[in-house]
């Protein structure tokens, strides 16, 4: 494969927009976790339907609510959408 000096930087700059665009998909776990307990409550999940919506499922073994390793597991599986879509508002 022979690439011009010109094709290099745009392909990289490419694939800065498209890991920008799939990071900022989902809030942060910091961004969520409002009183920095380092847990996500089912109040705080509020914020994020497709989260509330299968909270009850995923915490089935803290009171506390969702751990950052909880929280990340969650989002693939519950609010991962085609076309680039999310739950979170975009302000």
């Amino acid at each position: 494969m022979n690439l011009s000096k010109q094709t290099i930087p745009a392909l990289t700059i490419a694939l800065l927009f498209a890991a920008s665009a799939a990071i900022a998909q989902n809030p942060r776990f910091e961004e969520l976790d409002g009183d920095g307990d380092g847990y996500i409550s089912k109040t705080e999940a509020r914020a994020l339907p497709c989260l509330s919506d299968a909270f009850d499922q995923i915490d089935k073994q803290s009171e506390k609510g969702l751990s950052r390793s909880e929280y990340g597991s969650a989002v693939q599986q519950h609010c991962s959408k085609s076309g680039g879509e999310s739950d979170w508002p975009q302000s």
